[in-house]
This record gives C-alpha cells, structure tokens and sequence, in this order.
C-alpha cells in the first residue's frame, strides 16, 4: 500500500495505471514533487505478483518451507491442497 498525506493507493494498482514500462516495479525507494509532477524512484524490474525471486531464494537458503516463503510474501492467505 502507498499512502501519500491522507491518500492510500494499492502499489500494483498504481503500477498498472501508470503503465508496467514506466513504473517496472513498486519496489520505491525515494518520491520527490518537481515541476513535472511526481517523481518516483526504485529498482526491480517486477511481475507485480508481489513475490521476491531473490528474497524467496534468500529465505529458502536460511531453512524457510515453501508454505513460510508463500506465507511471509501473501499475509492472510490460506493454503489449501488442491488435489
């Protein structure tokens, strides 16, 4: 979620209405206000999936199961087996 003053916006919503090769990912790190408007600034080149491919690696390499790596990226989801 990116809440600007009172405004709260769904980062990939955002994303998707800017338009995927403008704003690559919603990794932001730095927004600044200049004459053009708005200026956002990150990096990642995202799917806008929310799921980290180096980040889910880093937690698979410290022990983490595929059920916690799914968990700590999509909280308040539900696993279930689907065969």
């Amino acid at each position: 979620m990116l809440k600007i003053n009172e405004v709260e916006v769904p980062a990939p919503s955002l994303r998707l209405a800017l338009g995927s090769t403008e704003m690559r990912s919603t990794f932001i790190e730095e927004i600044k206000i200049g004459e053009g408007g708005p200026y956002l600034s990150g990096t990642g080149y995202g799917h806008g999936v929310g799921m980290c491919q180096w980040g889910a690696r880093a937690l698979a390499e410290e022990g983490r199961s595929p059920e916690e790596i799914v968990n700590y990226f999509y909280r308040g989801i539900t696993l279930a087996k689907a065969w």
